[in-house]
């Protein structure tokens, strides 16, 4: 809530506002990414439901919190790293269109190493298999920061981020919720078999991922300059267009 009340006060209600004509942009530019999570989720739960896992008894109950917590965090990262760092990034570095990039890469970034932080303050990235995993988590999520970057770029609208990432991490939980009860994130395993594992599912998702980097580009690459973001004045970035 304190995100988008800082971005709507300073980026104006348009930044805040639902757009349909974003949120269809959106859904179209992330549908592969959207695609992958629901089959990794589908692939979770026909594997529980092979193995002979049973549902937990509050199984609905558990969905349902899934779907809310996916949906704040949701809003709670796409508001702080698409809305206000690359907001904030794109205000400085967006006068040309390698500013533009390298904004949306440094925020992207940053939003990876935020995801794997925690484990490394807790001591997990103590060793080699640690350290793999931190780094290749940090590049698989900052592919999809890259993704929500250029989206918020192109619309100026969260919301069109928001509901992407939220739907994207509930594809990837449910089966948690549903045979574990439980929504928990384990992203580098001091555990050497999980540890690996990990690293095999990362790589996998990395070279899945290809395409959303590049879609990511190429959204970047076409962005209109100057870009200087939801915080910068409209008639401004209009008037430095004309000059350019």
């Amino acid at each position: 809530v304190v995100m988008f009340a800082v971005l709507g006060i300073v980026a104006g209600r348009g930044a805040i506002e639902p757009s349909s004509e974003g949120m269809a942009f959106a859904f179209r530019k992330s549908a592969y990414l959207l695609a992958l999570a629901l089959a990794a989720g589908a692939l979770a739960v026909a594997t529980a439901l092979a193995s002979g896992s049973p549902l937990v008894p509050n199984w609905p109950w558990q969905l349902a919190s899934a779907f809310v917590l996916c949906f704040f965090v949701g809003m709670f990262e796409e508001g702080l790293f698409r809305g206000i760092v690359l907001g904030a990034l794109l205000a400085r570095m967006g006068r040309t269109r390698a500013g533009v990039l390298g904004a949306a890469v440094v925020s992207s970034l940053l939003f990876g190493v935020v995801h794997v932080m925690p484990f490394v303050i807790g001591g997990q990235v103590s060793d080699a298999l640690g350290l793999a995993q931190a780094v290749l988590k940090t590049l698989q999520t900052g592919i999809v920061g890259l993704l929500m970057a250029a989206v918020f770029v192109k619309t100026r609208n969260i919301w069109t981020v928001v509901l992407v990432h939220g739907l994207n991490d509930l594809f990837a939980m449910a089966a948690e919720a549903l045979f574990a009860g439980t929504v928990s994130t384990q992203y580098v395993n001091a555990d050497p078999t999980a540890g690996l594992a990990s690293v095999v599912v990362y790589l996998v998702f990395l070279v899945l991922y290809v395409p959303v980097l590049v879609s990511a580009v190429r959204m970047l690459r076409r962005v209109e300059v100057p870009c200087r973001g939801p915080f910068a004045d409209d008639r401004l970035q209009e008037a430095e267009r004309r000059a350019a």
